[in-house]
């Protein structure tokens, strides 16, 4: 169906804490994100919310966050009306030391009944749905 990336820009105060920086975290603590901006030269925008709940804290304070995702996809041209991309998965964030890959669930509009992966590098997201 499509590939494409979209680079995210954060706001201030929708930070995920960095947990070598900040107190401890807990199993049952959660962390949620709403409608942070992603974007790409082209005019192709969108928003992600995520929800994550943390399942188990290793020993140097590395979390094990099991997490639900709504990336809302706003396209241009036509043929394109955009829809959302429902991703989910489970990661520690020391995984962010190198591109994280998330499944693509399903989604609505234009990605109904998607499927694939999300790549997550640094900030960009590179959808790859079938």
């Amino acid at each position: 169906m499509a590939k494409f990336t979209l680079i995210e820009q954060p706001a201030p105060g929708d930070e995920i804490p960095d947990p070598t920086t900040n107190p401890q975290w807990h199993t049952g603590d959660q962390w949620l994100i709403v409608e942070r901006i992603l974007v790409d030269g082209s005019g192709q925008r969108g928003t992600f919310v995520t929800v994550g709940t943390v399942l188990q804290v290793s020993a140097n304070n590395d979390p094990l966050i099991a997490f639900h995702a709504t990336n809302r996809i706003t396209r241009t041209g036509p043929g394109h009306p955009g829809g959302d991309i429902s991703t989910q998965g489970v990661f520690r964030f020391s995984d962010f030391n190198n591109p994280v890959v998330i499944a693509i669930v399903g989604g609505t509009g234009e990605f109904s009944k998607a499927r694939g992966t999300v790549t997550l590098d640094n900030g960009q997201f590179t959808f790859d749905v079938s």
